[in-house]
């Protein structure tokens, strides 16, 4: 499966956004929605509204956000319009917002068990710590029921072979996402803590040829692939990546 993910910025926007992808490109089989609090659009509302309209969509739902309870009672409405895959994520944290001690673990625990049938994603960071401790981790949740993960973006074939060797077994959406400006490669390093390659380029086709590669890895270890297009032109980054034979 390929997947894109795109911030629901402005509804208008969004839906937009999504009408064109649906009616240009075959090549996108559904649309993951990341939750970000500074927005009005959260996540699970947005995934509720694309499901009524039976367009395949999955929702990033923050462990902190609430209680195990209430996630769960935001989970229930959309299990009945027909969500198949969630994806849950720890939660950047705000000293301004509410936030709970719920662990992605325990959250993904009473998930499964509430909910056998559904699709329980969790994330992958490859730059937040150590290999082998991101590994302990990604053990801990698959123990706790996780069926698949959706991993950060990766901006290197080595890293991105690393955790398919790893995951043989496991369903993985590898993630890939353009870095076209210094400013935007500062924040990938500050926030995400990303060490670039030194070979690592700017340039738009530069971006679309490590984004096809990194395709083609996830095809080789028969996994799943997703694209993040940040401050991109999203017919023209579409429009390349699906150009040619790779797919």
């Amino acid at each position: 499966m390929l997947y894109l993910e795109l911030v629901p910025r402005d509804s208008s926007v969004f839906f937009n956004d999504v009408k064109t992808v649906r009616s240009q490109f075959s090549g996108v089989d559904g649309f993951n929605v990341p939750d970000i609090l500074r927005l009005s659009n959260r996540s699970h509302d947005v995934v509720n509204q694309l499901l009524q309209e039976n367009i395949s969509s999955l929702p990033h739902i923050r462990a902190i956000d609430r209680s195990i309870e209430d996630t769960i009672n935001i989970l229930d409405p959309l299990i009945e319009t027909g969500l198949q895959s969630v994806l849950i994520v720890s939660g950047d944290q705000y000293e301004d917002k509410l936030q709970f001690d719920v662990s992605v673990t325990d959250l993904i625990s009473t998930i499964k068990k509430t909910y056998p049938k559904l699709n329980v994603y969790a994330a992958i960071d490859p730059y937040r710590q150590s290999f082998d401790d991101e590994c302990r981790y990604i053990d801990q949740k698959i123990q706790s029921g996780a069926d698949g993960f959706f991993t950060q973006p990766f901006f290197t074939m080595t890293e991105a072979v690393k955790y398919c060797d790893y995951l043989q077994d496991v369903p993985v959406f590898l993630g890939s996402s353009p870095v076209l400006t210094e400013q935007s490669k500062q924040y990938w390093e500050k926030v995400n803590k990303v060490e670039f390659d030194s070979q690592f380029s700017l340039e738009f086709d530069d971006n679309m040829t490590l984004a096809k590669e990194l395709y083609q890895v996830s095809l080789s270890y028969r996994q799943h692939f997703y694209l993040m297009p940040i401050k991109v032109d999203l017919t023209r980054y579409l429009s390349q990546f699906f150009k040619g034979d790779h797919l």
